[in-house]
């Protein structure tokens, strides 16, 4: 599953895709633009499948638009077009009239013999790895979140940018994950070595500059004989997991969001976040102004801001800023009888004001 900022798709086993939610840009592909799951009887069997022109393999899903991969390799786009995120070289939006379902919507070109094997998305742009190591961005670049080494505002959305005239990225590597947020990105390759750029809100480590050669992108130092197994960024901050259960954050930390027991931003990996005596991670989330923990037991611990109650701990006191907050004296989410964690990969963004 993921979700955009306020719509929510499921892929299922069999290679189809339901969506619900807001629709006023045409994000769930359904050929209108009305929200869906806000009525009686809109949800379950009175939910379609997408009318898609192959099964699905992966989706994702930024601000007002998704995306999915299909088992060909290839990849198409609806929703909102502001900054041709749906990488048909216009802002044309698709996805709120039959003529431009999934099944009606061209295939993105991404060049010659590039086969898509994982898709990624927020706010207004995407990013793709291919089945030959490479990988590219479109979309928003306002921020250098593109990842090519000058400030576009959009790429995909005039003619002659898409296909063999879209550039690999030149990471020094081959990525085989992308995490993006709402204007930096982090990637990873399987020998653990990861680097950042985009928006500097909080990091030294997610900058790239105009002109800066992008092969020279200095690897993280995570200070550590740990290896990065998994990223999750968020907004402005982002969290590493390691294959010894533990996970380091950066970035901005109003809210306590980094888990440092400080509202004291942080613009290199520090100490590993205290979550308790004796857990083991296997999955870390970074959300806008908070973070959460899945441990090896499946029990699950929050920090960072709670205004609306989000870390789940039955109150609206925030965790993360004091040292005291932290360790052993931050709560477990009380969840029930459960044995299993399902967690959606969601694309958060800042609010409109």
């Amino acid at each position: 599953m993921v979700g955009g900022t306020a719509h929510t798709c499921a892929l299922f086993s069999i290679g189809r895709i339901k969506c619900w939610g807001l629709n006023d840009k045409g994000q769930l592909g359904l050929g209108h633009s009305n929200s869906v799951g806000d009525s009686s009887n809109e949800m379950g069997n009175n939910l379609p499948f997408l009318d898609l022109p192959a099964m699905a393999k992966d989706i994702s899903a930024g601000w007002k638009h998704t995306c999915a991969l299909f088992e060909d390799g290839s990849v198409r786009c609806w929703g909102a077009n502001d900054y041709g995120q749906l990488g048909q070289e216009n802002t044309q939006t698709l996805g709120r009239s039959p003529s431009s379902v999934p099944s009606q919507i061209p295939r993105i070109k991404l060049g010659s013999w590039y086969f898509a094997s994982k898709i990624f998305s927020n706010e207004n742009y995407n990013c793709a790895i291919f089945t030959n190591g490479k990988a590219k961005c479109w979309g928003e670049g306002s921020n250098y979140q593109l990842g090519y080494g000058w400030n576009w505002n959009a790429i995909g959305d005039q003619a002659g940018d898409m296909g063999d005239n879209l550039p690999d990225l030149d990471l020094g590597f081959e990525p085989i994950q992308i995490s993006m947020g709402k204007a930096s990105v982090c990637a990873l390759s399987a020998d653990s070595e990861m680097k950042c750029w985009g928006y500097n809100g909080g990091s030294t480590y997610n900058v790239i500059m105009a002109g800066y050669s992008w092969a020279n992108l200095p690897d993280l130092n995570f200070s550590t004989t740990c290896n990065v197994v998994d990223i999750s960024t968020s907004w402005s901050s982002t969290c590493v997991l390691f294959d010894c259960g533990k996970i380091k954050c950066f970035g901005i930390n109003d809210d306590g969001e980094l888990g440092l027991g400080s509202v004291s931003w942080s613009a290199v990996p520090q100490s590993f976040t205290n979550l308790g005596t004796g857990l083991v991670i296997q999955n870390v989330y970074v959300f806008p102004y908070h973070s959460c923990a899945v441990f090896t037991d499946n029990s699950v611990k929050c920090w960072g801001f709670n205004s609306d109650g989000q870390l789940g701990l039955g109150d609206k006191v925030p965790r993360g800023k004091l040292l005291s907050d932290m360790g052993d004296n931050l709560p477990f989410v009380n969840l029930g009888y459960v044995s299993i964690v399902l967690v959606l990969e969601t694309s958060f963004v800042e609010p409109l004001l």
